[in-house]
């Protein structure tokens, strides 16, 4: 059975490192996304090691630096909380401590506010009309904790809104 990998074209790039700046060019990737994109151009396994570890050393690829800006541009447009972020990022293939402590520094500089990231996401929830039951304290609880907000401080901003 023929090997299911596409070959380097001449068209292309018979360098797995070019492959791997035009494949970072388009779209920040991982370290695990990037070597698997190589992977599928057709570059056997050691040329693939290489080429990441090129590109680590180079600083094309840094999967904290990426951590960094997805967490910042995901909270601040999606409005979601840092454990569904991480997750994503996670599988993604970024080192959950890596993603983690990228997530506590960007709260200590005060890149993110994540009590007003709470707050916003609240607001739009509640933006909505609704019929004021009792199982709306329920709904808008069960989407900040889907929105990745730990469950605490979901509870406490259900209660300060005094949701019925």
């Amino acid at each position: 059975m023929p090997d299911a990998r596409r070959k380097p074209s001449d068209r292309s790039t018979r360098d797995p490192f070019v492959a791997l700046v035009r494949a970072v060019g388009y779209r920040p990737l991982t370290a695990l996304e990037a070597s698997a994109r190589l992977g599928k151009l057709g570059f056997d396994s050691d040329q693939v090691d290489a080429a990441i570890a090129r590109g680590r050393d180079e600083r094309i690829l840094d999967d904290g630096k990426l951590a960094e800006d997805y967490l910042v541009l995901r909270a601040e447009r999606r409005l979601e909380g840092p454990r569904r972020l991480i997750r994503e990022l996670v599988g993604r293939g970024v080192d959950e401590s890596l993603c983690e402590s990228a997530w506590q520094r960007l709260v200590a500089l005060g890149d993110v506010d994540e009590d007003a990231l709470l707050t916003r996401r609240l607001d739009r929830l509640l933006a909505a009309p609704r019929s004021n039951t009792s199982n709306e304290r329920r709904r808008v609880y069960n989407a900040l904790l889907r929105a990745g907000f730990e469950p605490s401080a979901a509870r406490d901003a259900v209660i300060k809104r005094d949701i019925r």
